[in-house]
């Protein structure tokens, strides 16, 4: 609503300039970011997890 009408004038201008152009793209990068961290540390958890499992297989009890 602020930017339809809402908040008029150079400050509102600047504001808005400020945020579509640097602020928003900025914070979409960061989630991918954070998305893209959170896949490869589930998938290095996963492959820890394996290389643990192998490594005690041959001293468990048949």
């Amino acid at each position: 609503k602020l930017e339809n009408g809402g908040w008029i004038g150079r400050g509102s201008q600047a504001f808005f300039s400020e945020m579509n152009g640097k602020v928003m793209p900025a914070a979409q990068r960061l989630q991918n970011a954070l998305t893209e961290a959170s896949r490869a540390t589930k998938e290095i958890s996963n492959t820890v997890k394996q290389a643990e499992e192998d490594a005690c297989s041959p001293f468990r009890a048949r």
